[in-house]
């Protein structure tokens, strides 16, 4: 694959900082048509051109790509998957082929994850908030998901609004324990302990009060990012020091195109970057969301404070009950730590429940 090298980049916003940032270069198409995309956050993406065939894997520092596996389905393919929290694992993917099982792209081994105790009977009737019955995340040390209420010690709280335990897979013991959602745990570190207390606090009001995380804030590694005060402006907050705002140019755009609108999309604070958009998603098509002529992807390097754009490409989708294909930009975006990456609309699938993405392509560019 072409080198894809960043124009000569400007340095910009640190705490408060302006508008202005670097224009990234024009993004390349990796793949023409998907039916599922993942990310590992930090060097690995995996795709499948269709929902039980080979996994592609993608090396983002070197650019090369192989087929994996077979006869397995990629999990959390897409952003109206996320739950709650975002992988970042280097080269760790979680799969499903039938049971619930652990790809290590870098080798092409697969282990089987063990089940979690009563989710499966439970699996109908999860707790009101908290992690999804099932393993969800995958981290630098534990994979989490969520187990039945009654799994852990819970407060009287927790028990009244019956909540979900926390889930969570060693992947050096190979044991599960469990912990209530107050105790939510770092998955990257041993021992995983729980969150600090001004993030663990600030995360479970977030699970709680929002519908769809995947839009309104990202969170891994001890940070939680999220849009903060007039559109453009995302803040990131942290356990040892003032919350960091950064400021961008213009934020999403109403339908007509004239006016921003908040919030940003598709937060994503992995590895060395947090990266976020201001496009609309497959899902919010045709429901008044959103532009489709508008788009810009940022990145916001987390230890120099750059901030870098790239406008989006436009692609045509095809859109059910039309005879002819749509041209704009639709999709969610995601990152490593040597590219960030557009996931494009090629088709949507309409039905009772509204839109949702049948096909996209994948686009990079250099970080």
């Amino acid at each position: 694959m072409r080198d894809l090298l960043l124009g000569v980049a400007v340095a910009a916003c640190a705490l408060g900082a302006g508008p202005a940032g670097a224009r990234g270069a024009r993004f390349a198409r990796i793949a023409a048509s998907v039916a599922a995309f993942a990310s590992d956050g930090t060097r690995y993406v995996a795709w499948q051109t269709t929902s039980h065939g080979p996994i592609v894997v993608f090396d983002t520092l070197n650019g090369k790509r192989r087929t994996v596996v077979d006869g397995c389905r990629l999990r959390l393919q897409y952003r109206t998957e996320r739950e709650y929290d975002l992988t970042e694992s280097t080269g760790l993917f979680l799969v499903k082929c039938p049971h619930e099982e652990l790809l290590d792209v870098r080798t092409g081994a697969l282990r089987q994850l063990p089940a979690i105790a009563g989710a499966e009977e439970a699996s109908e009737g999860g707790g009101a908030s908290g992690p999804a019955l099932g393993w969800e995340v995958v981290g630098r040390r534990y994979v989490l998901g969520g187990a039945p209420e009654g799994m852990c010690h819970q407060s009287s709280t927790e028990r009244r609004r019956q909540l979900n335990c926390v889930a969570l897979y060693d992947l050096a013991s190979e044991k599960v324990s469990y912990r209530p959602q107050s105790q939510w745990p770092n998955i990257d570190q041993a021992g995983a302990p729980p969150l600090c207390p001004r993030l663990r606090a600030k995360l479970l009001k977030l699970i709680e009060e929002t519908e769809e995380p995947e839009a309104a804030y990202g969170f891994s590694d001890q940070r939680i990012a999220r849009p903060a005060g007039k559109a453009g402006n995302v803040e990131l907050s942290h356990c040892d020091r003032p919350a960091t705002v950064i400021a961008a140019t213009g934020g999403r755009y109403r339908a007509e195109g004239s006016e921003p609108l908040s919030p940003e999309q598709d937060l994503d604070p992995r590895g060395a970057f947090l990266t976020w958009d201001t496009a609309i998603g497959g899902e919010e098509f045709g429901v008044g969301a959103g532009s489709i002529n508008h788009g810009r992807l940022w990145s916001y390097n987390l230890g120099s404070g750059q901030l870098v754009s790239w406008a989006l490409p436009r692609q045509t989708f095809s859109n059910p009950g039309l005879r002819v294909g749509v041209t704009g930009i639709l999709g969610y975006s995601s990152h490593t730590n040597y590219m960030v990456i557009w996931i494009a609309v090629r088709s949507l699938h309409v039905d009772t429940l509204g839109y949702s993405t049948e096909a996209s392509s994948v686009y990079v560019a250099r970080i």
